[in-house]
């Protein structure tokens, strides 16, 4: 960890300042990384530091008899189940071959500007929230473009993530563990607030979104992508087995996944042979896996339309407010904060009406 993280971090309890405690370093000046060690608040919650990320979810809370712990231990709950699924999704990832959903770094570098509709020249020297890092690969090559990133997630992905692409010299990319619906994100602290295909996997779409969002200074820009429905008779066939498969034990759903990837592989090697498909859809089999655990195994999977993501901008009276890019399976939406309200002074907390394909599991 970087010390300058401290900017954009707070307590996930009280929301105080943090500082480190009983560091272990190695490197120097700005390369200067905090291997393990202590964040501590002035009302003495304390988090780790291990392996060289801040580890700040509800469940990493170090012993501490408080009302305030107490509540925020309880809350940890549907954080460790969301923390398992995607878990074992990265497990599969290979960070040396496998591509982000079909697409390489450099396709998402170019996608990510589409996105958040700013060029190169305009994301230079900014600070940009990756709400939902995942693998870690796409906030290392948005950090590419000239501005500093920290990527936050759930999973021990960030592990992984940190290693690879945070301790090389010069790096611009952070790497924390951190619930969304719990955020440690210091108010008014970041340029661009990113979340692509994230927020519709917990408990409450909106209010996710609410949460992250107090992060991002006046005048920054707000980019989310979510699940939309999609036609035809196979997408409802997939809803009807997910609605079987996402209750299942997890270790029951990840067997699953991998004997149904043998059709699927079979199948996409059908539609390659008589060049029914291109080249971003004939995946690897790693590749495969984590598509079918993405749509098969999280407890939650909303889907929203575009006039509800554009009406939880409204409340926020955000500016320049487009849909920025589409796919058959959902689309994201990109708007400007005003300049004269931080995201913090809002408190629009309403749940949205969504459409849930699977009820909570136990």
């Amino acid at each position: 960890m970087k010390m300058r993280v401290l900017d954009w971090i707070v307590c996930p309890v009280d929301g105080s300042p943090l500082r480190v405690e009983n560091a272990v370093t190695t490197g120097e000046g700005d390369d200067l990384d905090v291997v393990s060690g202590l964040l501590v608040c002035d009302q003495g919650h304390a988090f780790p530091i291990r392996d060289g990320v801040p580890r700040l979810r509800p469940d990493d809370l170090l012993a501490d008899d408080s009302d305030e712990a107490a509540e925020i231990h309880r809350r940890a709950a549907e954080g460790k189940t969301i923390a398992a699924s995607f878990g074992r999704e990265w497990d599969h990832f290979d960070h040396d071959t496998s591509r982000t959903w079909h697409e390489t770094v450099e396709d998402r570098q170019k996608l990510f500007m589409q996105e958040v509709a700013l060029t190169q020249e305009q994301l230079r020297g900014k600070v940009v929230l990756d709400a939902g890092s995942g693998n870690g690969s796409h906030s290392n090559g948005i950090s590419q473009l000239g501005c500093e990133v920290l990527g936050a997630d759930v999973t021990d992905a960030v592990t992984e993530a940190h290693k690879r692409y945070s301790t090389k010299p010069g790096s611009r990319v952070h790497y924390i563990q951190a619930d969304l619906m719990n955020p440690p994100f210091k108010p008014a602290s970041v340029d661009v607030m990113y979340s692509s295909g994230v927020l519709h996997h917990n408990p409450d779409t909106k209010a996710a979104l609410d949460s992250v969002l107090k992060s991002l200074k006046p005048g920054g820009t707000c980019y989310i992508w979510v699940y939309h429905m999609e036609p035809g008779l196979k997408f409802k066939l997939q809803l009807m087995l997910r609605s079987v498969v996402s209750r299942w034990p997890a270790p029951l759903k990840h067997t699953f996944v991998r004997v149904w990837s043998v059709q699927s592989m079979i199948r996409q090697h059908i539609r390659t042979l008589l060049n029914l498909n291109d080249e971003k859809d004939r995946l690897t089999w790693s590749e495969r896996i984590v598509d079918l655990m993405d749509i098969y195994t999280p407890r939650y999977r909303f889907m929203h339309t575009q006039e509800e993501v554009k009406g939880w901008y409204a409340e926020y009276d955000m500016a320049d407010v487009v849909t920025s890019e589409v796919r058959d399976w959902g689309f994201g939406v990109v708007g400007r904060l005003p300049t004269g309200l931080g995201s913090s002074e809002h408190n629009t907390h309403n749940s949205s009406e969504q459409v849930l394909t699977q009820e909570a599991s136990g």
